[in-house]
């Protein structure tokens, strides 16, 4: 039997993208393939955002706070690959409603259309335009439709008052962005979809439309499946622990994990081998380090150094910071049953929005009399304040507790993360930051970018897109 064609993969970053396509090329090789990935993180841990952490009786997270497959290749890879699935943990069933703010009180997201005609979080003509949405005519102008921001298509087809009060604070709990400054056809794709081929997205969705497809690679995945919200029994960690354990066991000799190997130069020699700070020979490259932090390396390839630039400019990202407390039952009056509470812009409150942490999962509670809070302020719609002390962010979310749940007296527990460059923007001009990425792909033949700067924000997206971007490293490979 003929030895197997050897070929070496460099990938750039340590986070859930780049460790989710450091797996796939390692993992169901095609025959006659061999990959040795050596993989370049820049700080001194693996994993990016996804940080968890157990301390004083409650297992809670800095970063990600659960996930949903989402994808069926996702869901492929923790439950069939990384054999996860003992170890998830779903939300607790009396976590089941989704609170907003309207008018300085909590109201629930009516989930059912008795809930929606007698609610209170919209007003009756703003009830009055969601039933009208389907008559709404779709943008005729193509390029209008695809520079459309979330606003404006929230706005002609549902009213202004569906964006204050469902819209902003929606976005604001997924991409700490404004609807202004979003991409709907690249922010809320699905629904943008829904417009384009059925030109209504209530009436598309009564008709069944937006279900994910089967993909006769894996296993069919149901929607509950892939929508049901899960973590773990030691926290979201437990992914890419399991995705380095794993990339580590199927490494071919010589393969390395280097933390602390920020990347510095990435040239092509003559022969047109890669290499990363002078050091060894690469077949390809995959690169899913965080588009501000492309911009110092330096590269001999012209094209790509100049990509490198753009898109540090182009993409921006919101910062953030997760503040998580911990309270008696006895200081808190709200039930804080559901999942948590997000706060319109319009409401003027300081924080973005309250995850009922606890509540979600109470298996990770070690004292029933005990609650636990993860508050999230800054973003877009208050950038300066995740750049403050610790305490003045701690102080801030207390108070803003006060306000919106009622809680009383001090916390027994807090801390806080600030992620100064959390999520990356997807803005009106989205389009344009693709088209720069496959210019630069196009002119440095293996070299591909993947990452929650390109296909999603969510943690089963950054998965998914390293996914994506290993399967086309593996095509290129094929070509050598």
């Amino acid at each position: 039997m003929p030895e197997p064609v050897k070929r070496n993969v460099a990938v750039l970053g340590g986070g859930p993208a780049g460790l989710s396509a450091a797996f796939r090329l390692l993992h169901d090789l095609p025959p006659g393939l061999s990959v040795k990935v050596d993989l370049y993180e820049a700080t001194g841990r693996l994993g990016g955002a996804v940080t968890s952490a157990c301390d004083a009786g409650f297992c809670y997270e800095l970063g990600p706070n659960s996930m949903n497959a989402k994808h069926p290749s996702v869901a492929d890879l923790i439950q069939e690959k990384l054999r996860l699935k003992p170890r998830m943990l779903p939300r607790s069933p009396y976590a089941k409603r989704y609170y907003f703010m309207r008018d300085g009180k909590l109201v629930p997201l009516p989930l059912s259309p008795l809930h929606f005609a007698t609610t209170g979080l919209l007003s009756w003509r703003a009830k009055w335009h969601v039933v009208k949405e389907p008559f709404v005519a779709r943008l005729q102008d193509v390029r209008d439709s695809h520079m459309e921001s979330v606003a404006s298509f929230f706005q002609r087809r549902f009213g202004r008052e569906v964006v204050d009060y469902l819209v902003d604070p929606m976005v604001a709990g997924t991409y700490s962005g404004k609807p202004a400054d979003l991409s709907m056809k690249h922010a809320l794709r699905k629904v943008w979809r829904l417009e384009q081929k059925h030109g209504s997205v209530i009436g598309a969705l009564l008709r069944g439309a937006g279900k994910t497809k089967p993909d006769p690679r894996y296993k069919p995945y149901t929607g509950k499946e892939l929508r049901a919200s899960f973590t773990y029994d030691k926290g979201m960690e437990v992914v890419t622990d399991a995705l380095v354990a794993n990339i580590n066991d199927l490494n071919p000799r010589g393969g390395r994990l280097y933390t602390h190997g920020k990347v510095r130069t990435l040239d092509r020699d003559p022969n047109g081998a890669w290499r990363i700070n002078g050091r060894g020979k690469y077949d390809a490259v995959i690169s899913t380090i965080p588009t501000h932090a492309v911009k110092s390396i330096y590269t001999n390839m012209s094209a790509l150094g100049k990509g490198f630039k753009k898109l540090n400019k182009s993409i921006k990202y919101a910062p953030v910071s997760v503040v998580v407390m911990g309270f008696d039952k006895s200081q808190v009056p709200h039930p804080l049953d559901g999942f948590g509470a997000l706060i319109p812009t319009v409401e003027g409150r300081q924080i973005l929005g309250i995850n009922f942490s606890s509540s979600n999962y109470p298996q990770r509670l070690s004292d029933p009399d005990k609650v636990f809070l993860t508050v999230y302020v800054g973003g877009q719609r208050n950038p300066d304040l995740p750049f403050r002390r610790a305490k003045e962010i701690v102080d801030i979310s207390k108070k803003e507790l006060g306000h919106v749940l009622g809680v009383k007296g001090d916390p027994f527990f807090s801390r806080v993360k600030t992620w100064k460059r959390g999520i990356p923007q997807y803005d009106p001009q989205f389009d344009e930051s693709l088209c720069t990425m496959a210019r630069a792909e196009k002119s440095a033949k293996g070299f591909v970018f993947g990452g929650n700067y390109r296909d999603g924000v969510g943690l089963p997206d950054a998965l998914r897109s390293g996914i994506l971007s290993a399967e086309k490293t593996l095509q290129y490979l094929k070509t050598l």
